[in-house]
């Protein structure tokens, strides 16, 4: 430090030495105290000197909206995956955990004795397991002790997400073959089997697998009873 920067040591939060080789450990060191700080809302910026640069870290105002007007999933039950997940997504970035589905945690050695490197990793750690306790929290309890287990909220985010995007792309097999072998027998009435069609066709459509209008039209036409077969062919000209 220069003697300008030792003045101001009183004022400084942190101090984060860059050891030869370690640069990349560092630099996760101090996204994390950074992120510690914003968690905290303090209404003063907290001084960070990093290789004699200094950083402030922003005010209050200009974090986050306040997560008390951001409303709460509902506990997820294995139905509706990705709005839950998406209404998770938004409720953890609103509490500024959403980073530990993206980040590395910091690395802390064996005989680590620095203060600040050893609070860093501690202040991570304490954050990822709100995190993964928010998630869990948000699962109805046959869920939540199927996945409570698991150690990181990483790890816990990633299974939800293949189990449950796997059973969505299920739903819309299982979806288009109903449409397919959809059937219109003389047997019940036209319109009550219509509907039924408009039925699978809206379900379709919450799977996010538009059909033009013109396709919805052809395929009613074309699953009349067979009683209709002249009528659907006037249809067709």
């Amino acid at each position: 430090m220069t003697r300008e920067e030792v003045k101001h040591v009183r004022n400084i939060a942190y101090v984060v030495v860059n050891a030869e080789g370690k640069l990349e450990n560092v630099v996760r060191l101090v996204e994390s105290i950074i992120d510690a700080e914003k968690a905290k809302f303090r209404q003063k910026g907290a001084v960070i000197y990093l290789f004699g640069r200094q950083m402030a870290n922003t005010s209050q105002n200009s974090i986050l909206a306040n997560v008390n007007h951001v409303e709460k999933p509902e506990k997820f039950n294995s139905a509706e995956f990705k709005r839950w997940q998406q209404k998770m997504l938004f409720y953890l970035t609103t509490l500024n955990l959403a980073k530990f589905f993206n980040k590395k945690a910091p690395i802390l050695n064996k005989n680590e004795t620095d203060r600040t490197t050893v609070a860093a990793v501690d202040t991570w750690k304490r954050e990822d397991f709100l995190c993964k306790n928010y998630i869990l929290n948000g699962l109805d309890d046959t869920l939540y002790n199927v996945y409570s287990p698991i150690e990181t909220s990483k790890e816990v985010w990633k299974c939800l997400d293949k189990k449950y995007k796997t059973a969505d792309a299920s739903m819309k097999k299982f979806v288009v073959g109903r449409f397919l072998d959809f059937k219109m027998p003389d047997s019940k009435t036209v319109m009550n089997q219509v509907q039924q069609l408009q039925l699978i066709l809206h379900e379709l459509h919450a799977e996010k697998m538009t059909l033009s209008e013109s396709f919805q039209v052809a395929a009613v036409i074309e699953k009349l009873p067979p009683s209709w077969k002249y009528f659907k062919n006037y249809l067709k000209q």
